[in-house]
């Protein structure tokens, strides 16, 4: 789920790579398609869920090991904050750790991408433990 100032029809896609984001901001090269969707936005401060139905991967995550995540709209209405650090733990807690990271100023991931930094993921992180 993500934060949107919007309340009407958002398109958003999320995608994802093995390791650090740090090197891969200039082009989708190496990021995989974890989910696309267009969903109700629900505005700012409410989270906007994205339906399982709407995931293309199921991944599944080792100890110790580390996945970045795109996620992007059509539209310049997804919120984060600002951060301190990037690859600072922001939230932590027995399962898993999610980093401070970097927001995105294109639709897509391009060698004209504006860079913000830091910023810190405004959502929630649904996941399962086996």
């Amino acid at each position: 789920a993500f934060h949107t100032e919007s309340t009407q029809l958002v398109s958003v896609e999320v995608y994802t790579k093995q390791g650090s984001f740090e090197g891969y901001t200039t082009s989708m090269d190496n990021w995989s398609t974890f989910a696309v969707a267009v969903v109700q936005g629900e505005g700012n401060g409410r989270f906007t869920q994205i339906e399982k139905k709407h995931v293309e991967m199921s991944r599944t995550v080792r100890k110790g090991e580390m996945l970045s995540f795109y996620i992007t709209l059509t539209v310049p209405e997804l919120r984060y904050t600002n951060g301190d650090s990037p690859n600072e733990n922001y939230s932590i807690n027995s399962d898993l750790s999610i980093l401070e990271g970097l927001g995105v100023g294109t639709y897509h991931l391009s060698s004209d991408t504006k860079i913000y930094s830091p910023r810190i993921f405004n959502g929630r992180v649904d996941y399962i433990i086996h």
